[in-house]
């Protein structure tokens, strides 16, 4: 069973990737926030450089609601 994950981009990455959220699921071999920023950047193009390793992003933990 894959997981779904919903990302959420503030400020500069919002800017650059051009969207403010995105629910994906999560491939196989996709289990950390490190595998998920590689995954992400083999998207190419602005993904690629915006979140490019040595980039510094800030990753805030998962919010649930109640």
């Amino acid at each position: 069973m894959n997981a779904s994950l919903k990302l959420v981009f503030f400020a500069r990455l919002r800017e650059d990737l051009g969207t403010n959220a995105e629910e994906i699921a999560l491939p196989a071999g996709v289990g950390t926030v490190a595998a998920l920023r590689a995954h992400l950047a083999s998207r190419g193009g602005a993904w690629g450089a915006t979140l490019a390793q040595g980039k510094a992003i800030r990753v805030f933990p998962p919010v649930t609601g109640g």
